[in-house]
């Protein structure tokens, strides 16, 4: 058997007295029969519309063991705020919405969108006083929680080794950015200062029946700790980050002004690591101009000439 069959099959049991809708079966079952300890299949629930974050545990540990599509009560388009006890400075630490969750533990991962306000977030104006310093600091976040992740484990879920019973997800994705500060939508800085983030979360399951813990764990520990540790941690690299990204801009805008198509600055770095990877190689020797095609530019912070 192939293609559909086949994919129904697998799904929802098959043949006579083996929980498909052969003779005996009782119509369709969810992964066995309801004596072994499961229950039998439920339709989704209806999304709920949001609210505070002790209501989207409470709502997740009482969905622990049904079918893995009722995660869809956890949609919202109005989002569950974390406050009370996460706020600070009297606004909410950060709200979370979740517009559509996966249907099946193999499906592509759920899609959470996180904002923290601007007093939340609480970055000085000058780190995102124009479009590029606004692109430079969502691009300079993006790659600390991407290391943050990796850091506090969160990429890592079930594994999914335990076969089709055994769980499975359970894991954050963050998007890897390269060396180029370009627009991106892991996370954006809105004009105010507030911060949008975008994650994928491989919503967890043991079988097809939802892990209600784990679930638990991601949303009340995980997602929020990333937060904090990235979001929330200011280590004064921001607003040098910021002007560099602007100055570079700035050197690009003179290039048709002075007749050229690029510019390699003395003492740049051009040998990456690998084809692979694209930081810079350690050791290698720096770049330096012939002295017949060197040229002057001047930086738009502090107008330092560079050569």
């Amino acid at each position: 058997m192939s293609g559909r069959g086949a994919y129904y099959k697998a799904k929802y049991g098959g043949g006579r007295g083996g929980g498909g809708r052969g003779r005996g079966g009782g119509g369709y079952s969810h992964g066995g029969h309801a004596g072994h300890g499961q229950q039998p299949p439920q339709p989704p629930q209806p999304p709920s519309g949001g609210g505070t974050a002790d209501s989207l545990i409470n709502l997740l540990q009482s969905l622990d063991n049904q079918s893995y599509p009722r995660y869809h009560s956890i949609e919202t388009t109005t989002g569950w705020v974390y406050a009370n006890r996460d706020s600070i400075n009297g606004e909410p630490l950060m709200t979370l919405y979740c517009n559509r969750t996966q249907s099946d533990p193999y499906a592509r991962p759920t899609r959470v969108e996180i904002k923290v306000p601007p007093t939340t977030a609480g970055y000085h104006q000058q780190a995102y006083a124009t479009d590029v310093r606004r692109t430079a600091l969502g691009g300079l976040l993006a790659r600390r929680l991407y290391q943050v992740c990796r850091n506090t484990g969160g990429d890592q879920g079930g594994g999914g080794k335990g076969g089709w019973k055994g769980p499975k997800g359970g894991d954050v994705q963050v998007t890897k950015l390269g060396q180029n500060v370009v627009k991106q939508s892991a996370v954006e800085v809105d004009s105010d200062g507030g911060i949008i983030v975008r994650v994928t979360v491989n919503l967890p399951a043991r079988g097809r029946s939802i892990m209600a813990g784990k679930a638990v764990e991601i949303f009340s520990s995980v997602l929020p700790t990333m937060i904090r540790s990235d979001i929330l941690t200011q280590n004064n690299s921001e607003i040098p980050w910021v002007l560099s990204v602007e100055d570079q801009n700035s050197l690009r805008r003179q290039l048709v002004s002075n007749g050229l198509v690029g510019f390699v600055a003395n003492g740049s770095v051009l040998p990456r690591v690998s084809g692979a990877d694209d930081r810079p190689m350690e050791g290698a020797v720096p770049f330096v101009s012939p002295p017949t095609m060197e040229v002057t530019l001047r930086m738009l912070n502090g107008g330092r000439e560079v050569k």
